[in-house]
């Protein structure tokens, strides 16, 4: 459901739209490279999870869940008031679930 907003909040709103979409395709055209597509045990080739939540890999366990967290909310195509944030949802989704997994193979932090 598209949350419609008149005036000048909906110009802001608008703005910090467009603004939160340019920011998350720079973090992922940062984060995957040239878009490298073979699998194994870290995921993607060039694909860097902790770039797209916006973190560096010393990030605790609990840094990752309250980032991923924040963004779920902001993103989840049910919840968010921007139409067409279904694909970064499953962005974040695939870098959170990445670096468990990771974690959990060096036997966790």
């Amino acid at each position: 459901m598209a949350l419609k907003i008149d005036g000048a909040l909906g110009e802001l709103f608008a703005k910090l739209q467009a603004d939160l979409m340019s920011d998350m395709q720079e973090i992922l055209t940062k984060s995957m490279g040239k878009f490298g597509s073979s699998f194994g045990t870290t995921g993607i080739t060039g694909f860097d999870p902790y770039i797209v939540l916006g973190l560096t890999k010393d990030a605790t366990d609990e840094q990752v869940k309250s980032r991923y967290r924040d963004l779920a909310k902001l993103l989840h195509p049910d919840t968010s008031p921007v139409k067409g944030t279904e694909f970064l949802f499953n962005i974040i989704t695939v870098a959170q679930t990445l670096i468990d997994k990771q974690r959990k193979e060096k036997g966790g932090e």
